[in-house]
């Protein structure tokens, strides 16, 4: 538990490290990217949400990958003989 609110604090920090430290737009991570997104006055839903997309789709590729392996080696594993 203690681990996970530690993660939790710190990746908030990295985030507003990055923030703070990469001004240039073409160096900024994903997350930067996103947060920039966002103003006080407006805030573009469609493109927030299409970048949120895009740094999904890796994530659902490893994870489609991941699955298949993990469910091929359970079955093979409960094969008794």
């Amino acid at each position: 538990m203690l681990s996970f609110i530690l993660m939790s604090a710190l990746g908030g920090v990295r985030t507003l490290q990055a923030l703070i430290v990469l001004v240039d737009p073409d160096r900024q991570t994903l997350q930067t990217s996103l947060q920039n997104l966002n103003s006080v006055y407006l805030t573009d839903y469609g493109m927030v949400m299409a970048g949120a997309l895009i740094s999904v789709i890796p994530l659902i590729g490893v994870f489609i990958i991941g699955s298949r392996h993990f469910i091929a080696n359970i079955a093979a594993g409960a094969i008794k003989g």
